[in-house]
């Protein structure tokens, strides 16, 4: 997944990342992966509903930042 989407190979990366996110859901990683390969796909509703979600549930601040700087480019779409 990782190495697909550093290689700009998006689609392959949404695969990997969705493959991985209905195992464990609750991997902020693996959520966060996910939402930002459908954005470069221009899903960007799709990484919308992921990327709110990973703001709202976010603890501290890193996670809180980045949570909502997401969503709001994901918005901006």
């Amino acid at each position: 997944g990782y190495e697909a989407y550093r290689a700009g190979e998006y689609a392959r990366a949404k695969e990997v990342f969705e493959s991985w996110h209905e195992r464990d859901p609750g991997d902020r990683a693996v959520s966060q992966s996910l939402a930002s390969s459908l954005y470069k796909l221009g899903r960007y509703a799709d990484a919308q509903r992921l990327f709110g979600s990973l703001a709202s549930s976010a603890k501290e601040g890193r996670e809180i930042f980045e949570g909502s700087y997401n969503l709001g480019n994901a918005l901006f779409q």
